[in-house]
């Protein structure tokens, strides 16, 4: 594949890539070769039967230099659309400057042809002003719903939604939009800045929605934040729609300040482990839990129904397919009393409290902490090896040399 570059006005080059149909073509920046290296790398879109972007070596076009490339194809329905709808987003993202943040969805579907086929979408929404004089806000939900509407044939596969939530208004355009596009949802990302109290006054409620349940959804992500104090106690009411509706995950992931996290934790405990029967990764990543003796909450699987209800866990009904145990501590410097004395009763939880059993479907055991020394400190280290008959790695080793002499 050749290139021509030729030079053209406002100091850019238009590099044409010269293929079998001849119909790409590419604006780069202007760049001043005598202050460019040589083999440094550059991006570039490859013409091919599969176009990517890929890395050369390239004397004249620098990294640093380039701050934007424009692509353009004579036959962009036919070349173009289809790798971009696997692979990209429609993105609907809302400035605050924007005189009419509602016209986003109308240059969206009048300007992109089968705007349906697109399965990946990014909504970044507003929140409703007390001084909106000009309604905006009431025109973005209308056009919000106009767009989202089940005539238009959208087959949504991940989503991701983000905004403040001041009030009940915003919260539902979360409600109202993830409800348009729950039989077909796969992933689902919300990041959530939230206002809990009312000027530090009492909770705010907000709405539930039962029934709204999502059928194929295998990915949630969750980041709850706020800048409201933490209210005692903390209700969110509105959690256990969430908890009732994501029951067929894979996969959680959570993020943001500990007290909203460790609610929708306790949330899903309500509901009840067993109604989590393809639940294989829980991450919790929490902001503000770094203080010394505060509160903490204890994660303990619920009673189960028949001669097994002592509380304690059976991976065969509670996590048959588990491969994988990574504990993070979140302070690696405040000793190692202190870690067992917050970790101790985590790792105790692990264990069957029946004897016998066990979970050979677990090979990755890992404490990221280096200096601890589970085999003389932990109450119970000798019956980890029984426990997990084949997890490999260096401390379970030593215990298995402990046991056998």
């Amino acid at each position: 594949m050749a290139a021509n570059l030729i030079p053209v006005p406002n100091r850019v080059f238009r590099a044409k890539y010269n293929t079998d149909a001849d119909n790409w073509s590419i604006i780069l920046p202007y760049v001043d070769h005598q202050k460019s290296h040589p083999h440094r790398r550059m991006l570039f879109f490859k013409c091919s039967l599969s176009p990517t972007f890929c890395p050369i070596s390239h004397s004249w076009l620098p990294l640093e230099s380039l701050k934007i490339a424009r692509l353009v194809c004579r036959h962009w329905e036919e070349d173009v659309t289809p790798i971009l709808r696997r692979k990209c987003a429609i993105k609907f993202r809302y400035y605050p400057d924007t005189t009419n943040p509602s016209m986003q969805f109308y240059r969206y579907v009048h300007e992109m042809p089968n705007v349906a086929d697109w399965p990946n979408w990014k909504i970044s929404f507003p929140s409703a002003k007390e001084d909106d004089q000009d309604n905006w806000s009431v025109k973005y939900v209308n056009d919000l719903n106009w767009f989202l509407h089940p005539r238009r044939g959208h087959h949504v596969k991940t989503l991701s939604l983000s905004g403040e939530i001041c009030s009940d208004q915003d919260y539902c355009l979360y409600l109202d939009t993830v409800s348009h596009v729950k039989d077909t949802l796969e992933e689902l990302c919300l990041d959530i800045d939230m206002t809990i109290c009312d000027n530090d006054g009492p909770e705010k409620k907000y709405s539930t929605r039962h029934g709204l349940f999502f059928k194929v959804l295998k990915k949630l992500s969750l980041g709850l934040f706020t800048f409201s104090p933490e209210p005692v106690p903390l209700t969110a009411t509105w959690m256990k729609t969430w908890a009732d509706a994501i029951t067929r995950v894979n996969s959680i992931s959570m993020i943001g300040y500990d007290f909203l996290g460790s609610r929708f934790v306790q949330e899903l405990q309500k509901t009840g482990t067993l109604r989590y029967q393809n639940l294989r990764e829980i991450m919790l990543t929490y902001v503000g839990c770094i203080i010394k003796n505060v509160a903490r909450l204890s994660l303990a699987f619920p009673p189960m129904v028949g001669r097994h209800g002592d509380g304690g866990i059976d991976y065969g009904r509670h996590l048959p397919k588990i491969r994988s145990i990574v504990m993070a501590p979140e302070i690696e410097d405040d000793g190692e009393n202190c870690f067992w004395d917050t970790y101790s009763d985590l790792i105790d939880s692990l264990l069957p409290t029946e004897k016998g059993q066990n979970c050979k479907t677990l090979e990755n055991f890992v404490i990221l902490r280096k200096d601890v020394q589970l085999e003389t400190r932990y109450r119970q280290a000798a019956r980890l090896p029984g426990i997990f008959p084949n997890v490999r790695n260096e401390w379970m080793e030593r215990l298995r040399e402990q046991i056998d002499n």
